[in-house]
């Protein structure tokens, strides 16, 4: 909670409760008491009520991704990957961020899917999350068309677990974009690529930059394959659906 509807890079400071149960913040689940609500420098905001204690009676703020009507039971990771066995987990966690890339805010997601009204946490550029497991997952875009997307399933002290596109992530803490670097076996476990069980060695037919990520705006300009040069393939799948269907390799 906030003592005024302001984040800390325009002013406003987090308030620190008092108690054991609240060292990292209000838990999943806490009930409070909403006494008004608005738009304040483009971010959405509840007013709570919070009484001390001594008694005494406080508003405080919080920002609307934070707040639901519908009490929560909460979820177990392992609930989580029950239901979507495209995730793989993480083994240790991986410490990560918001990339600058995202414009205002990012969302954490309930389920891996960019539509319906399932935002679990507001996130912004250069917030820490830390993200247990990682996997490609169809759903539908915000106007309901169909797609795949990769997802990284987050671990959170104030929410529990959500889901945030594993696109705006990065390892960087100022937040500076990049592709995450991964062993061949995250990578066909990011992607839902099938690994090969016996690799082939291949020559290329045409000068070419390699792709760091399985999408058009990930070449990598300071590296060239040239024609006749030999690569070894280890595992290939598609990206998109219909028309955009793309195969990739990676070697």
């Amino acid at each position: 909670m906030w003592t005024v509807p302001y984040l800390e890079d325009m002013g406003g400071t987090l308030v620190k409760l008092e108690g054991e149960e609240f060292k990292n913040g209000l838990p999943k689940g806490y009930e409070v008491t909403v006494v008004s609500e608005g738009e304040v420098a483009g971010l959405e905001w509840y007013g709570v009520q919070w009484v001390d204690e001594n008694g005494f009676i406080n508003i405080y703020y919080i920002r609307s991704g934070y707040l639901t009507d519908t009490p929560s039971t909460g979820t177990s990771k392992e609930q989580i990957l029950e239901k979507y066995p495209e995730l793989k987990i993480y083994d240790p966690a991986k410490t990560l961020y918001i990339s600058n890339d995202v414009e205002n805010e990012a969302y954490g997601r309930s389920t891996p899917t960019r539509k319906g009204d399932n935002i679990a946490k507001m996130l912004r550029s250069k917030d820490e999350v830390k993200a247990v497991a990682v996997g490609t997952i169809a759903g539908e875009t915000p106007d309901g068309k169909p797609e795949t997307r990769t997802w990284c399933l987050i671990e959170d002290v104030e929410v529990g677990y959500y889901f945030v596109s594993y696109d705006i992530l990065t390892s960087n803490s100022d937040g500076t974009p990049e592709v995450i670097q991964v062993s061949l076996d995250e990578m066909i476990a990011t992607y839902g690529f099938t690994k090969l069980e016996n690799t082939y060695i291949v020559k290329a037919n045409k000068d070419s930059h390699p792709w760091s990520a399985p999408n058009k705006d990930s070449e990598i300009e300071d590296i060239t394959i040239f024609v006749g040069d030999v690569v070894t393939v280890h595992a290939t799948g598609t990206t998109g659906s219909g028309a955009g269907t793309n195969r990739w390799y990676i070697i």
